[in-house]
């Protein structure tokens, strides 16, 4: 019997929805955030490295499995069950702030396989611009000869 994703795991159990059927709103998969802010905790009389692998989950959504997974988060998972709810809200932000910075946390939820975006061309221009010239290397070169290499080209073919 399938067991559904229930939205009280996100914070008993530090997990995340991950992939959300379109058609029945249905949790597909979900994954553990301790994987992704901490890693794996591993002793150091291991032969292998530890993996870096985040775990994900897939119905069943069974507690069991949590817990089972959690071990390898020992020392970070018994510090998680003492905050209060309003702590664990905040604890895998507060806990890794570069995370947060980054496109996957603002797009890992996203369910399309491609993205597309549509850039004014002056922006484009100026990121180029500042990337591409550097006045202290470019002696007794105009700005405009550095950059004339840079041709724009009216129809594109997409990049997938």
């Amino acid at each position: 019997m399938a067991v559904p994703f229930k939205k009280s795991h996100e914070l008993e159990y530090g997990m995340q929805k991950c992939t959300v059927d379109p058609q029945t709103n249905v949790v597909l998969d979900a994954k553990c955030l301790f994987c992704v802010h901490f890693g794996k905790e591993g002793s150091n009389s291991r032969k292998r490295k530890a993996t870096a692998n985040v775990k994900y989950f897939k119905a069943p959504f069974r507690v069991q499995y949590y817990k089972s997974h959690l071990k390898q988060h020992a020392t970070k998972w018994e510090e998680y069950q003492t905050l209060s709810d309003e702590e664990k809200r905040n604890y895998f932000i507060s806990q890794n702030e570069p995370y947060v910075n980054t496109l996957n946390a603002h797009f890992e939820n996203y369910d399309r396989k491609e993205m597309e975006f549509v850039l004014d061309a002056r922006i484009v221009d100026g990121i180029i611009d500042e990337l591409m010239y550097d006045p202290e290397d470019c002696e007794n070169v105009s700005k405009q000869r550095a950059l004339s290499i840079f041709i724009p080209i009216e129809n594109t073919t997409r990049i997938k």
